[in-house]
């Protein structure tokens, strides 16, 4: 699911906050 959130992320900037966010909270 990483792979497909960093390819999102490459058109859309703003899901790498959301992603970092996500992942922060997951490995929390």
């Amino acid at each position: 699911m990483a792979g497909d959130e960093a390819a999102h992320a490459v058109d859309n900037p703003l899901a790498i906050d959301v992603a970092v966010e996500g992942a922060t909270r997951v490995t929390l």
